[in-house]
């Protein structure tokens, strides 16, 4: 139900008695004022116009889960014409700055709502031995105290034009060889494997979203 908590004090000359009710009103308090429609623990209530009037209802697809910390809504339309009927979900939701300057809101092929950025990133990832890298991975900045390798996840798991670069930041591969190897019968541009063997050296790759990988 919708209530109003009246407070101050109020004057006993000429109270209207209400069912059970009558005094001076000074101890009143959560006076329904409209009632809730469809309303449930996890339901979040708004405003709606109810037979010619305005009320609370609720939905079951409007909703906040505590346990997952999920808030499901059933339809979100944007002015640009973008429109989410699936059950538009906001998942992990974390405090503080998500993204930077140039990041916006998107939906995925789930219907979560995410943070994603304008195509800029500054993740880096530390590497002193052999690792398989992940899709995740931007910049992968190695500092070698032996040959390695960087082995590559299947092309397919990145996206179309997805790109990743991998540096030499102790400038010793000329050494320690620095190899980063694709998987299975994968190439990069049309071997199984490219070798840092210079100081400081670096190379960009991208994949195709499919089988391949190329130096850009």
């Amino acid at each position: 139900m919708g209530y109003n908590v009246l407070s101050g004090s109020v004057s006993s000359v000429g109270v209207i008695q209400s069912g059970s009710f009558s005094g001076d009103g000074s101890g009143l308090e959560n006076v329904e004022q409209f009632p809730l429609q469809n309303s449930a623990v996890s339901r979040i209530p708004f405003y709606k116009t109810i037979e010619g009037k305005i009320g609370l209802n609720a939905n079951s697809n409007f909703s906040f889960d505590a346990s997952s910390e999920t808030l499901n809504v059933p339809t979100l339309v944007a002015s640009s014409g973008i429109t989410a009927s699936a059950g538009l979900k906001i998942l992990n939701p974390t405090s503080g700055s998500l993204a930077g300057m140039g990041s916006f809101l998107g939906i995925d092929i789930d219907g979560n709502l995410v943070v994603t950025s304008s195509g800029i990133s500054y993740d880096r990832r530390f590497v002193n031995s052999t690792i398989t890298a992940s899709s995740n991975d931007v910049l992968l900045g190695v500092s070698a105290s032996g040959e390695l390798e960087i082995r590559l996840s299947s092309a397919n798991t990145y996206k179309n034009g997805q790109y990743f670069i991998v540096k030499d930041e102790a400038g010793n591969a000329d050494v320690f060889n620095i190899t980063v190897r694709t998987s299975g019968s994968q190439t990069i541009d049309g071997g199984s494997s490219i070798v840092l063997e210079s100081p400081f050296a670096a190379v960009s790759i991208y994949s195709n979203g499919s089988n391949k990988f190329f130096v850009y």
